[in-house]
């Protein structure tokens, strides 16, 4: 059986000092990846960003307070962030796979069953990175720790 690596990448690994994303880190994290496959590791990446990224697209200098407009930022950044990596992966003749997830998904029997699924499909397929983020376009903004938790002992337990 082979191995699998859960990486979480947290907004203070992915952003520079100015809170924008620094894509020379997120390549320097797919050539570590794509290393990682080479010794056939699985790996599936946990990931924040996609309000920095967001932020960013925005001409935003300051992170927002307001729940909506962090949403926004969010909605806006999630692309621009896989762009990203799909960008870097490339490089490696890999596939980023997103998956966005809340904390609702995972309390439902059949979306934890679905997405466990399509975990193990990707990651049996061998050029393909599962990256997991949580869907922060509608995720209500409360008890974000909690939820992380939640994320990290749920992919512990499937992965």
């Amino acid at each position: 059986m082979a191995k699998r690596w859960v990486i979480k990448l947290g907004s203070g690994l992915l952003t520079r000092k100015d809170g924008k994303v620094d894509r020379v880190q997120i390549g320097r994290i797919a050539d570590q990846v794509a290393q990682l496959m080479k010794k056939d590791i699985q790996v599936v990446i946990v990931t924040s960003g996609a309000v920095a990224a967001g932020m960013t697209a925005m001409g935003l200098d300051k992170r927002p307070k307001e729940a909506r407009e962090l949403q926004a930022c969010a909605t806006v950044g999630q692309p621009e962030l896989m762009s990203e990596y799909g960008k870097h992966f490339r490089r490696h003749k890999l596939l980023g796979a997103q998956m966005l997830l809340t904390y609702w998904d995972l309390d439902s029997r059949a979306c934890t069953r679905n997405a466990r699924a399509t975990l193990d499909l990707l990651l049996t397929r061998k050029r393909f990175v599962p990256i997991i983020n949580e869907n922060d376009a509608i995720a209500d903004g409360g008890g974000r720790l909690a939820r992380h938790s939640f994320r990290h002992r749920w992919l512990d337990d499937q992965v």
